[in-house]
Order: C-alpha cells, then sequence, then structure tokens
C-alpha cells in the first residue's frame, strides 16, 4: 500500500530543491536517479522514453513576469501545452540503477526561433524585432514573418520498417511534420515527407518559409504491414494576411495599436452581449488602418493593391475551369499520408460518401488502425487556424480577458468519426471515401483492436466530458469560488473539469459506416468514503494498454485497459470554464454539484478496465496530495508472466 509518509520522508532525507509548480529545464541531462520510495524492480529492464514540453527559446517554465531588462515578457501565463519539445530517456539496464539522458528536440524552426528571441538584435528596433519573432498566440507558436514553429512535444511513436531490427522513434505535434530522432543521441534526424508533400494551413501566396501544417499528434503504425499511417487537412480561411489592412499597419504601430485597442475594450467592457462585442471588435479590425496607416509608398501601395486584386481575378477564374487555386485561399481538405520507409510519401484525398471534401471543425489529435481500416477523429480538441489568429495581442491582460470572454465557445459534445477503408487506398487513385459516424460524448483519444472480424471495428474512447484540453488558466482568471489563482498555476491545461469522465466501447460496421452497439461507462465514486472511494472516472485521460504503440506486435484483441482519473482540483476550476460548461448538453452531474465537489477536491486515481466484461475491476487512490503527470507506461516483466505499470509523477 501506498504510503505518502514515506515517501516525504524519502524526499527530506534526499533534501531536492523546491521548485515551483510549472517548472522545466531545457539543459542537456545526464543523470543518475535516486530512489525517493521503494525499491527499482529486480526484474525491470530496458528504456522508457518520455516527450513534454519545456518552455521556449526565451526561458524554461516558469515564464518569467518580466525579462532581465525590465521589460513585459509576453510569454508570461502561457499555457504549458506550448513549449518545445523534451525528450527524457530513461535507461533501466544497469541491476538496480535508472538513468536519466534528456536532450531538446531541435527542428529547423528552432533555430529561426532561437535567432529571433528577445534581445538577440538590439541594434534593431523593439517594435521590428517584436513582430518578426515567434509568439505564443493560443497553444500555437507563429511569426508573423515566418510562420509557424512545430514545437514537437506532444508524443512519441515507435516504428519498425521492412527489415528493422530495432524501433525507430519519432516526436509528433498537432501542427507541423512528425520527426524521427535518434534513441541514442535524441537529436533530430530527418521528418516524415517533405514540406511540399504537406498540404499548407494559410494561401500560398503568403510567403512563409514554416508554413502552417495541421497534422496529428497521434498517427497510426501498422506493425504487420510496417506502414504509418498520418492525416493531414487544411480549414477554409480568408486569411490573406498580405492583403488585411491590419498587417500593415501593426508592422509600423504595434504598440500604439495595442495601447488603442486596449482603451476600446475598457470602455465596451459593459457589453453582455457576444455578437455586438464581435462586432465591435470585427468593426476596430476593419477600420484600424485608418486610425494607423501604413505609411507606405504610394507607388508600393498601388502595386500591394494590383497584386491582390490580380490574386483574386486569377483565383476566380480557376475556380471556373476546376483548377486548384490554393495559392489564393485554402479550403476544407483532408489527405491520409501513408510511409513505408521508401523516398516518398503515399497520399490520397479524402470525400464524403457524395464526393464532398472532409470538413474538421478542430482537429484530427488521435488516429488509430486496424487490419482492414484506418480511423480518425475529430477530436474534442480545439486546436485551428481561426483560434490562432482571433488576437494579436494575447499577452495583454486586458485585450485577451475581452476577447476570449466573447469569442470562447465550448468543444463540441460530440465526436465525428471517420472510416477509411485500407484495400481502397490503391495506387494511381487521387480519392478515397472515409465513412463519417457521429458518436456521444466527445473524446479526444481512442484506439482500436487491431483484428476486424467480418469488418467490425472495437473501438475504446476516453471521454473528456466538458473537461476543456484547449483551456488554460490565465493570470487573471479568478478560481470558481472567487479567489485570484494560486502561485505558479497559471498556464494549468485543462483548466476544471466540468462533468464526471466517461469510458466507451463501440462496435462499428467498418463497410457500412455505421455504429452497431455502444457501452458508456461512468462512476462517481463513493461520495460519502473520501478516504477509499472505490473506482472513479473524474477527469478521465491517458490510458494505457499491452502493446499500445508498438512497432512489432499488433494490439489484436484489447483486454485490459488502465486509465488514469486526475479527479478534481481546487486550483482548476475557473469562474470563466465554469460559465463555459455549466449548460453542458450532455450532463450527468448538475454543475452546482461539480462546482462543491472541486472545491473539496476528488483525488487521482489508477484504474483498471477489463474490457471485456466491460467493468472497472481494480483501482489505486493516491493521496489528495498527490497529482501524475500526463504519461501511462505498460512494461512487461522479464519472465512474461506478469505485468507492471510504470507511471511518470509529478508532486503537486
Amino acid at each position: 500500500m501506498f504510503q505518502l509518509d514515506k515517501l516525504q520522508k524519502g524526499r527530506a532525507e534526499l533534501n531536492p530543491p523546491i521548485r515551483p509548480l510549472i517548472s522545466s529545464t531545457r539543459d542537456p541531462l545526464d543523470l543518475e536517479l535516486k530512489v525517493v520510495y521503494g525499491e527499482i524492480p529486480d526484474d525491470i529492464t530496458g528504456h522508457v522514453f518520455i516527450n513534454s514540453s519545456s518552455g521556449s527559446v526565451n526561458s524554461p517554465y516558469p515564464y518569467p513576469k518580466t525579462f532581465p531588462d525590465g521589460s513585459k515578457n509576453p510569454e508570461y501565463g502561457s499555457p504549458i501545452l506550448l513549449g518545445g519539445g523534451f525528450v527524457m530517456r530513461y535507461d533501466f539496464d544497469q541491476e538496480g540503477k535508472v538513468s536519466l539522458k534528456a536532450r531538446l528536440l531541435k527542428s529547423p524552426a528552432y533555430y529561426a526561433d532561437e535567432a529571433l528571441k528577445h534581445g538577440s538584435h538590439p541594434q534593431y528596433p523593439k517594435w521590428e524585432q517584436g513582430f518578426s519573432a515567434f509568439k505564443n498566440l493560443g497553444i500555437t507558436r507563429m511569426s508573423f514573418w515566418l510562420g509557424c514553429c512545430d514545437l514537437l512535444s506532444t508524443a512519441i511513436t515507435p516504428i519498425r520498417y521492412g527489415n528493422d531490427q530495432f524501433d525507430r522513434l519519432v516526436a509528433t505535434t498537432d501542427v507541423g511534420r512528425p520527426f524521427e530522432f535518434d534513441p541514442k543521441t535524441l537529436e533530430l534526424k530527418t521528418a516524415i515527407g517533405y514540406l511540399k508533400e504537406y498540404a499548407n494551413g494559410v494561401p500560398g501566396i503568403v510567403p512563409w518559409p514554416f508554413p502552417v501544417l495541421q497534422t496529428t499528434a497521434h498517427p497510426a503504425f501498422d506493425p504487420v504491414t510496417k506502414e504509418l499511417f498520418s492525416v493531414n487537412y487544411t480549414k477554409s480561411t480568408k486569411l490573406q494576411l498580405q492583403e488585411s489592412n491590419l498587417w500593415p499597419s501593426l508592422h509600423r504601430h504595434h504598440h500604439a495599436i495595442e495601447k488603442d485597442l486596449e482603451d476600446k475594450v475598457k470602455a465596451w467592457s459593459s457589453i453582455e452581449d457576444k455578437t455586438e462585442a464581435r462586432e465591435k471588435l470585427n468593426e476596430y479590425f476593419g477600420n484600424v488602418h485608418k486610425k494607423f496607416p501604413s505609411h507606405e509608398s504610394k507607388s508600393k501601395r498601388f502595386f500591394r493593391k494590383l497584386k491582390h486584386s490580380i490574386s483574386k481575378f486569377f483565383g476566380k477564374v480557376m475556380k471556373f475551369f476546376g483548377i486548384p487555386s490554393n495559392e489564393f485561399a485554402v479550403k476544407d481538405e483532408v489527405y491520409v499520408h501513408v510511409f513505408d520507409g521508401s523516398k516518398d510519401l503515399k497520399t490520397w484525398r479524402l470525400v464524403d460518401e457524395q464526393g464532398n471534401d472532409l470538413q474538421i471543425t478542430q482537429c484530427c489529435h488521435q488516429t488509430t488502425v486496424s487490419e482492414d481500416y484506418f480511423v480518425f477523429i475529430d477530436a474534442a480538441f480545439k486546436i485551428s487556424m481561426d483560434l490562432m489568429f482571433n488576437n494579436p495581442f494575447p499577452h495583454n491582460d486586458e485585450i485577451d480577458n475581452f476577447i476570449r470572454k466573447h469569442t470562447t465557445l465550448p468543444q463540441e459534445p460530440y465526436t465525428y468519426v471517420y472510416i477509411v477503408a485500407r484495400k481502397d487506398l490503391k495506387e494511381g487513385s487521387k480519392t478515397v471515401v472515409a465513412k463519417k459516424i457521429k458518436l456521444e460524448p466527445e473524446f479526444i483519444h481512442c484506439y482500436l483492436n487491431y483484428k476486424n472480424p467480418d469488418g467490425k471495428l472495437t473501438l475504446y474512447g476516453a471521454s473528456n466530458s466538458a473537461a476543456c484540453l484547449a483551456e488554460w488558466v490565465r493570470p487573471f482568471d479568478k478560481l470558481v469560488n472567487g479567489s485570484d489563482i494560486e502561485k505558479d498555476t497559471a498556464g494549468i491545461i485543462s483548466a476544471g473539469v466540468m462533468d464526471i469522465g466517461r469510458i466507451s466501447k463501440y462496435e462499428l460496421d467498418g463497410e457500412q459506416g455505421s455504429l452497431i452497439s455502444e457501452q458508456i461507462l461512468d462512476a462517481v465514486g463513493k461520495l460519502d468514503q473520501p478516504e477509499d472511494l472505490g473506482a472513479h472516472t473524474w477527469g478521465v485521460g491517458i490510458y494505457t494498454f499491452r502493446d499500445i504503440i508498438s512497432g512489432s506486435i499488433p494490439s489484436n484483441e484489447i483486454t485490459d485497459i488502465y486509465f488514469q482519473c486526475y479527479g478534481l482540483e481546487p486550483r482548476r476550476l475557473t469562474e470563466f470554464i465554469y460559465e463555459l460548461y455549466k449548460d453542458y448538453p450532455n450532463r450527468k452531474v448538475p454543475a452546482p454539484e461539480v462546482k462543491k465537489l472541486s472545491e473539496e477536491g476528488i483525488p487521482h486515481q489508477l484504474v483498471r478496465l477489463n474490457a471485456q466484461t466491460f467493468e472497472l475491476e481494480d483501482y489505486f487512490q493516491f493521496p489528495k496530495a498527490m497529482k501524475l503527470g500526463l504519461c501511462s507506461l505498460h512494461i512487461e516483466k522479464l519472465s512474461k508472466t506478469q505485468d507492471l505499470e510504470l507511471m511518470g509523477t509529478s508532486r503537486y
């Protein structure tokens, strides 16, 4: 049985430094770890790889309020999801010892980001540095001149092509190409695919060297056919940035416009109607160039307008003749990529059963594969181009608070699942039909049994019911009890769970694209016995099972799944999230009751689901003082007769 007092005693004996709740390093690490509690199993071997975010080129976590020169740090309070990839390898290859090697993953965009970081070029005006440098916009890092920084901080996927004897490792992100990295040195080796093989999320006329590539954080590898499946999608948008009156004015008057808009939102603070507030914002941005002219020369302004008039004309001509016009606009499209280790990606455009392009409303965070089908979802995770560009001043609390209040929408309360028959992915064909199924409630992660007898798919889902992973605690937020947020909690993700989480099991007809049956499980626990709740599903999150992402062994039939259920935490639920999700349509527990339970707190648990009986059979309840990080691993013992679960932990 876990004993918190022994853990605390072990920590006290080692006397580690006291760190803030959100903290990291970006320095290379080569360490031997010390045991704080318990013993290292004598029958564990191998290596554990964990990917994590680690702050920006300007500083690791926690982001300071100001830079060393005293100027305000615009990254303060940014979400902790938005950080550079930092891969950690824990080595268990020496009996009784655990060593750690960790390195920052440095994509090509990293070097541009590093070159433009704060204070790197004092000879240039601050406004010019600030406009060209990468900055945190929502949960994406962008430069208005250079494009999107692929942070590679979300996940790791093992792959094994052809005659490979050992797994290769791929680091992934929701926005950017996946990159293979060396498992020994932890240095990046190569991207999966050329840039030209991906669809750009902004019009081709926008000359960004680092395009916006909307992909998936969880590509699916088939260890039998040795193929990596992924998706790449675009969303229709009017983001012709070079034509917009806003951007030339921002280039010249960035700080003046920020101050002017701050004064405006203060004057608009009494507005409660969201439609009226949005109209005010649209009118302001549409006319800002009149008050703050770009000071372009007449000839430059003439040729800029001429260029875009010609672009519009040829765009219409190309559309009339059915010629793709992605140089001038972006439309809704989804592509499936298949990579088998050869030179080129194999790519197909996906359409619905009527031949129309698919439309992704949120993101394609998760994919999964069976022997005959590839499945991806429009996940309950709000990452999209429209969210990236709704506020050019995310560091300004007044502006951010107003824009968030009046433009933020809750995540969709359902999930669209898309099924692609692998037999249709034929060489020579350009389009393939994807069949769509609507499932409720919403979820962000899911996995298939590899075997699909007679075309029947078995899909397991973890529902983050009204738990919004795309939102984070802002410095100006108030907790649901009206108090200020606690120190060092700005930037925490999943800002509050607003209903009981659910675990789902769906039987799907792959050929017909239909739902055969569903089972949905939830457990509030024995709320009158807080010291031993029994298994609960508050805050269902990351999960694991045998061979979950193996590069060599398929999960033919999942038998047991281990879920982390994060519980309820008083420091997570803010007034903003409560108001945003109090009318959640799939609600099971009344919102006032969720508020009360959040203030009291419900501890973190590890629960085991028997996937065959679909019952929670085991659980382990952690003390309220302890929370676990977003990492779960399933490790086989050397004897291969029992299982051992190893989990990445962090102390709150």
